[in-house]
């Protein structure tokens, strides 16, 4: 574990008042800071801006947990937020950590060409303009 890893290690173990049992950075991302963080009997994702970028676009990590928040409400299947803070509270930086969802990369998804749709595909498609229609971003 590197040096940046033992402080968030400590600083989110601070901030979720939970044990931090490990974090390792996930190699294969491609959406900034992103690491698997090992917690009692549970594995979760926590996602940081880039060290000292503007807190906008792509680095606006609080905003991205709040409309993950507003989307799991509703049952759009994405990660449920375990705990988040906009303020500088993981190695100076805000932070969303994240349940873990199973999934499959894009690329390899794209490789295997068109999508089966389940039951289940068909009913969240039905009704996703309703549910993320209701969906506001709030800053």
């Amino acid at each position: 574990m590197t040096s940046v890893e033992t402080m968030i290690r400590a600083d989110l173990g601070r901030a979720i008042a939970e044990p931090v049992l490990d974090v390792r950075p996930i190699p294969e991302g491609h959406s900034g800071f992103t690491y698997w963080v090992d917690l009692e009997g549970r594995r979760a994702v926590l996602r940081l801006p880039p060290p000292g970028a503007k807190i906008a676009g792509p680095a606006d990590i609080p905003r991205q947990g709040r409309i993950m928040q507003a989307l799991h409400a509703q049952g759009i299947p994405v990660p449920a937020v375990l705990a988040m803070s906009a303020d500088p509270a993981v190695d100076g930086r805000p932070y969303v950590l994240m349940e873990v969802m199973p999934g499959q990369r894009i690329e390899a998804a794209a490789a295997a060409g068109p999508v089966r749709r389940s039951r289940c595909c068909t009913r969240c498609r039905r009704s996703l303009p309703r549910r993320a229609g209701s969906v506001r971003s709030r800053r």
